[in-house]
């Protein structure tokens, strides 16, 4: 059984190797408000970028390109975020998207009504 402890070992490092390439889902980040100033992150390297604006004062879009890293840095330098009432969308062209909203808007989940049980 000894012989095939090494073609184990290179198994779980050929199939390690992708996991640690995979760097985490795409996402955006608030860095400012006035103006509105967003990142991106984990997008695809050199990925073309159209973020989208909807709320505030008015809807707004803007195309960016990903560096190698597949970060991005955007900012609207008329439009100001007012309140909670803004939205951000970015969609990539080769597939990558993410959505931002103020932490207020975010859905929560809701708890299930819990029922006293009769007693009889």
């Amino acid at each position: 059984m000894k012989r095939y402890v090494p073609l184990i070992g290179v198994a779980a490092v050929g199939l390690a190797a992708p996991a640690a390439a995979d760097t985490g889902r795409p996402a955006l980040k608030a860095l400012g408000l006035q103006p509105l100033s967003i990142e991106g992150t984990h997008f695809k390297p050199d990925e073309s970028i159209v973020v989208r604006v909807q709320g505030g004062t008015r809807p707004a879009a803007k195309r960016v390109t990903a560096t190698a890293d597949g970060t991005w840095t955007v900012t609207f330098p008329t439009l100001k975020a007012r309140g909670i009432t803004v939205s951000v969308r970015a969609t990539g062209d080769a597939g990558s998207s993410a959505l931002w909203w103020p932490r207020v808007l975010r859905p929560t989940p809701i708890s299930p009504i819990v029922r006293p049980t009769p007693h009889h």
